[in-house]
């Protein structure tokens, strides 16, 4: 399987699981996504063990450490898009530039993703992988969060 199927079944995956929202959510250690707390809601929720829970901690800090990568370059692209705006005349060269831009520093943290996610679902019992095919199946039918399917 190429490493883009790959990242387009992992990332829903975990960001099922909640890990997404660790990674997201970095700066807010002390509410809902804090992402020591999320690996001990889907530690408990999965029952992991501890060579479980380990394989899962290495792919929070994969993805908190892209997100700050990300999050970093964030306020220089914002910058370049409000220099853009205030233009008389967009340049639509340049403004598909700094989306290709964009997709390249998401494109880079699918390799370091994928290996620590394999790791982890190689660790998983067959009983675990079906408590994450439910989460899968209710995020299918019911959207990211944002209400019945067709709504968000």
């Amino acid at each position: 399987m190429n490493r883009k199927k790959i990242l387009w079944v992992a990332v829903p995956l975990f960001t099922v699981l909640g890990i997404g929202a660790a990674g997201a959510g970095y700066k807010h250690y002390g509410g809902r996504h804090n992402p020591e707390r999320m690996v001990e809601r889907i530690s408990d929720k999965l029952d992991l063990s501890d060579d479980q829970r380990q394989k899962l901690e290495a792919v929070k800090d994969v993805l908190i450490e892209g997100r700050r990568e990300l999050h970093d370059e964030r306020e220089k692209t914002i910058g370049q898009i409000i220099g853009e705006v205030q233009k008389p005349q967009m340049d639509p060269g340049r403004i598909m530039d700094l989306i290709d831009e964009r997709k390249a520093r998401f494109d880079t943290l699918a390799p370091r993703l994928v290996g620590p996610i394999v790791e982890f679902h190689k660790s998983l019992s067959d009983e675990q992988r079906g408590k994450i095919v439910n989460l899968l199946e209710t995020i299918r039918d019911w959207g990211w969060g944002h209400g019945q399917k067709g709504h968000g």
